[in-house]
C-alpha cells in the first residue's frame, strides 16, 4: 500500500511544474532521469506486439506463396498460320505434355446424376465430386483412386462442395441447408440458420 501511494505521489509530482522549484538537486535529477526511463511493461507489450505483427507478416508471404500458384497455361501459335483450335486433347496429351502433366489428365463418363462439378482441396491431392442428383465422391487426385463414394437421399440435389480445411471436412449445400460432413461421409453439423 505504502509503494502505491508513494508512486501515485511520484506521479503527481512529475504531472505539477511547480513542484520543480521546490526540489533540491539530487531530487531534480531523479525527476529528469525518471521521465526519461521508459515504462518497462508499456516497453514490454509494444515489443510483444512488435513481434507479432513481424511473425503474422511472414506467415502471410509465407501463405502466399503457397497459394498464389502460377498463372494457367495457354496455347500460342509459334506463327500466324497455325491454329490452335484444332488440336484434340487427346493429341495435346500425346505430344505436347510433360509425362507427368499427362498423367493428371483422365476421363469420367458420369451421366446419371449429372451435371457434376469438382473442387479440389488447398493440396491438389483430393477432389470432391459431385452431382447435383445427389452423388458424392471423394478422391485422390494424384493416384486417381476412390477414397469414398456415397448417395444422398431421395430428391436431395447438392448446389455446390468445398473442403474445409484439409480434405478430412467438407460441406455441401444442399437444397435447404448447408450441411458439413467427414471423409467417412457420416454428417457432422446442419447450418440451417446460415443463409
Amino acid at each position: 500500500y505504502q509503494n502505491r501511494k508513494r508512486r501515485q505521489y511520484l506521479k503527481e509530482d512529475d504531472q505539477d511544474p511547480k513542484n520543480m522549484d521546490n526540489l533540491n538537486p539530487s531530487q531534480k535529477r531523479a525527476l529528469v532521469s525518471r521521465k526519461k526511463r521508459p515504462d518497462r511493461i508499456l516497453q514490454a507489450k509494444m515489443n510483444q506486439m512488435e513481434t507479432k505483427r513481424l511473425q503474422a507478416a511472414m506467415a502471410g508471404l509465407d501463405a502466399e506463396l503457397i497459394l498464389n500458384t502460377e498463372q494457367g497455361g495457354l496455347m500460342e501459335a509459334e506463327n500466324e498460320m497455325e491454329r490452335t483450335h484444332k488440336m484434340s486433347q487427346n493429341e495435346l496429351k500425346k505430344f505436347h505434355l510433360h509425362e507427368q502433366t499427362a498423367r493428371h489428365i483422365f476421363d469420367l463418363k458420369l451421366e446419371q446424376h449429372s451435371p457434376y462439378g469438382m473442387h479440389y482441396d488447398r493440396s491438389g491431392r483430393y477432389g470432391i465430386l459431385y452431382g447435383k442428383g445427389g452423388h458424392i465422391s471423394l478422391m485422390d487426385a494424384h493416384t486417381l483412386s476412390l477414397k469414398k463414394e456415397f448417395y444422398l437421399e431421395q430428391g436431395e440435389s447438392i448446389r455446390d462442395a468445398t473442403f474445409l480445411h484439409n480434405s478430412t471436412l467438407f460441406a455441401l449445400a444442399q437444397k435447404k441447408n448447408v450441411f458439413i460432413y467427414d471423409d467417412a461421409g457420416v454428417e457432422i453439423h446442419r447450418l440451417s440458420e446460415h443463409i
